[in-house]
């Protein structure tokens, strides 16, 4: 995943489930292109998302507040074909 020597977290960016321990482990990758699995490995539980959520709409920062087509929206009748 990363050549970059110095770093020493990862945030998965993987479509990851809810309620879902995920594993973890190093490798490294010698000059000969040789793998060595590390010992050392850890693991994660991804949390259940709680629904319904709540908003005070006290800022509207999380929320899309332009669209097109203007408001209120043009009504469509609905009804047999003729």
């Amino acid at each position: 995943m990363t050549t970059n020597l110095t770093q020493t977290s990862l945030t998965d960016t993987n479509a990851l489930t809810a309620t879902t321990t995920y594993y973890y482990q190093v490798y490294t990758v010698d000059t000969n292109d040789m793998y060595v699995v590390s010992v050392n490995e850890t693991n994660t539980k991804t949390t259940q998302l709680a629904y319904p959520f709540s908003d005070n709409l006290s800022t509207l920062n999380q929320w899309i507040t332009s669209a097109s087509g203007g408001w209120p929206p043009t009504p469509r009748i609905a009804g047999p074909a003729v």
